[in-house]
């Protein structure tokens, strides 16, 4: 238990995935610009 928290932290580039991520536009804000969640996350790579 202790491990894990320590180990999520130090791993930024791995964001939490919410049950509906349809629902929380946090980081890829650009979902909105007619881009589907596939097709932003390609571009952003």
């Amino acid at each position: 238990m202790i491990k894990k928290f320590p180990d999520k932290s130090a791993n930024p580039s791995t964001k939490p995935i919410p049950s509906r991520p349809e629902d929380q536009p946090s980081m890829d804000s650009r979902d909105g610009h007619g881009l589907s969640k596939e097709e932003a996350l390609r571009s952003k790579k």
